[in-house]
């Protein structure tokens, strides 16, 4: 029975589409990079509701469906009404469908609700005019367009939803000038002026004004208790509650508390609740819920959702979901990546792209990973020992990930001398127990007693490596290739042959 009523409620809110065979519900669906296709989407909210959609049209309502990171936003509209709702997602792509479905479910609903309760009164008004259609009932029954025409329908419908509206908007109504002059809230030329939505607000200690459409400026504490578009700039601080779009700026502190499309920054510290749409910069602390666009940072920059562009910091960049794009700080870390991370530690889960830095750490990588350590689940990690023509003793880690590799290590020369490895190469099977490697090689000899006469040396080598493997957990290598050594004032320059022979654990 519910969902007979529901069909029918959609019936009515799309009645003139139905009569030219087009869809009642049109729904636009953005799956982000959530990988959810948007036909699935919208041929589960065609099923919850019963009715039919299409991707667009020219249908009264409306239903528009936008997905970020572990959130969907949900719009629904028709005429000048508008309904929106936002949920967290759960992890599995099917559960995400029907979730977003019984949502879309719960928008109509909600509409279903008002609509009831402004036709609720009619019946009760027509019910003493009951007795005399009798009559005329029978011959009213061809012309069935004058049925749903009764005059008083139409009445009876916006006057409980314009009451609802205003009621909505009776915070932010707006103000009895276009412009507010404010002292410290509530010392204004408005004496409401929380209540109230302004195109101006010029402020000197403290704004609290209720809604901005223009331009705000105040000295010390600018507040907006509910949504601002325009401009807004605080000597100190910032705040708005409710949704922006916009730039707005302020020395010391700014905050957030809906979604931001446009631009916003603060000397120290920026915190958004809600999505940002754009950029967001900090002098030391930046935070959003999502981000779409760019957020930089002094030292930290934080997003509690996913990340869908560029995230820079002096210390940290962090973000607890995936990201699509780029991450730029000493520490990265990150959800799934899909791009790149640039700096001294990164973590990341899935990876398709890079890591560059001098620690990486993933889940698993489809790409290329530098760093000196490379720590992949899905890679593998030997014990290398050789000896080689320009060192007698050197022992390695070696982090193979895919075609890539990287050696960190160390040897000893057999005399007063012990070097600093570290080697980046590349990795190919030949058959299942033999492969071939071919990488740079660099070292840094250092003398125990580091003495004029015997300086320090930087020997570099490119070599081609055969190795063999199946041997238990053990393997062997050999191979050879051109060496190049210069001491530490860049004297005494040698290029000659190069061999070396050793073997693997794990």
């Amino acid at each position: 029975m519910k969902r007979l009523g529901l069909l029918l409620l959609w019936l009515a809110l799309a009645g003139p589409a139905f009569a030219d065979q087009k869809p009642s519900l049109i729904v636009s669906v953005d799956a982000g990079s959530s990988g959810l296709s948007a036909d699935a989407i919208r041929a589960a909210i065609g099923k919850e509701l019963g009715v039919a959609t299409a991707s667009e049209g020219e249908g009264e309502s409306r239903l528009a469906v936008r997905i970020t990171g572990d959130r969907a936003a949900l719009i629904f509209t028709r005429g000048g009404e508008k309904i929106e709702r936002v949920v967290d997602l759960p992890k599995e792509p099917g559960a995400r469908v029907e979730v977003i479905a019984l949502l879309a479910g719960n928008l109509a609903r909600d509409e279903a609700s008002a609509l009831l309760a402004s036709l609720a009164p009619k019946p009760v008004e027509a019910e003493p005019a009951a007795p005399d259609p009798p009559p005329a009932a029978a011959p009213a029954k061809p012309p069935s367009a004058e049925s749903p025409k009764p005059a008083a329908a139409e009445p009876a419908t916006k006057e409980p939803a314009e009451p609802g509206a205003s009621s909505r908007e009776s915070r932010w109504r707006r103000g009895p000038l276009f412009a507010n002059l404010s002292l410290y809230s509530p010392l204004a030329i408005t004496r409401d002026a929380e209540q109230r939505s302004f195109d101006i607000e010029l402020g000197l200690a403290y704004s609290k004004i209720g809604g901005l459409t223009g331009f705000g400026l105040t000295v010390g504490h600018l507040r907006v208790g509910g949504p601002a578009e325009g401009v807004g700039v605080a000597g100190l601080w910032t705040r708005v509650d409710g949704d922006q779009k916009g730039a707005f700026a302020s020395g010391l502190f700014s905050q957030g508390g809906g979604q931001l499309r446009g631009a916003e920054g603060s000397g120290i510290v920026t915190l958004r609740s809600g999505d940002l749409q754009g950029f967001q910069g900090s002098g030391v602390f930046g935070s959003a819920r999502g981000v779409q666009g760019a957020q930089l940072a002094g030292i930290a920059a934080w997003s509690d959702g996913a990340l869908e562009g560029f995230q820079g910091a002096g210390a940290l960049a962090r973000v607890r979901g995936g990201v699509q794009g780029a991450q730029i700080s000493a520490v990265n870390i990150s959800g799934d990546l899909r791009g790149a991370q640039v700096g001294l530690v990164n973590i990341g889960g899935n990876v398709r792209g890079t890591q560059i830095g001098v620690v990486n750490v993933s889940d698993r990588v489809e790409g290329l990973p530098l760093g000196i350590v490379n720590v992949v689940k899905n890679g593998r990690t030997q014990a290398v020992a050789w000896a080689d023509t320009l060192v007698v003793a050197n022992a390695a880690v070696k982090y193979l990930n895919g075609p890539v590799y990287t050696l960190v290590g160390a040897g000893y020369d057999g005399g007063d001398g012990a070097a600093a490895a570290f080697a980046l190469g590349g990795h190919a099977k030949l058959s299942r127990a033999t492969y071939l490697e071919v990488d740079v090689l660099y070292r840094y000899l250092s003398d125990f007693r580091d003495t004029d006469s015997d300086p320090d040396r930087h020997l570099s080598a490119a070599r081609v490596l055969l190795g063999a493997e199946g041997l238990g957990p053990a393997g062997v290598f050999a191979g050879g290739g051109v060496s190049h050594d210069v001491d530490s004032h860049g004297a005494g320059a040698k290029v000659r042959g190069y061999g070396v022979a050793g073997l693997t654990l794990f």
